[in-house]
């Protein structure tokens, strides 16, 4: 089954009989034709299954801690959630360029909480990430 056993290590590991019976059992149904080598192969198939779905994994979980740590992309998501519930609320039939603070600050409290620190929280977020811009003291800009 190897081409070439120079480059094959020796690895004893420890499993439980029931296993060892079960997998042997497989190795019998799979590989008739092989008397030695099937449980080698078998083992170093399942091992690089296991490890290049670890790899996968930890490619995922890396990404999503990317997007979970950029607060960019959290405010940017946030200014399409508020978009959205401005059109389903019926307050706008299409997204508006300008929006009075009222509305904002509603669309905030609906989505994020009414605590006045949070609402100040995102709308200085939604500022400093050029999502939004004040034009005037009662109406905001989306950019």
């Amino acid at each position: 089954m190897y081409n070439n056993k120079d480059d094959c290590v020796v690895v004893k590991a420890k499993i439980p009989k029931s296993l060892n019976e079960s997998l042997r059992q497989l190795i019998v149904m799979k590989h008739p034709q092989y008397q030695k080598g099937g449980l080698s192969f078998e083992i170093e198939q399942a091992l690089r299954q296991y490890l290049a779905s670890y790899k996968q994994q930890q490619n995922t979980n890396s990404s999503l801690y990317a997007e979970k740590s950029n607060p960019s992309f959290k405010v940017y998501s946030f200014k399409q959630d508020i978009f959205k519930w401005l059109i389903e609320s019926e307050l706008y039939v299409q997204v508006p360029q300008f929006i009075p603070k009222k509305h904002l600050i509603d669309a905030i409290s609906q989505l994020r909480g009414t605590d006045k620190m949070t609402i100040n929280k995102w709308l200085k977020d939604l500022q400093k990430y050029g999502c939004i811009k004040k034009s005037s003291m009662f109406q905001y800009e989306f950019v």
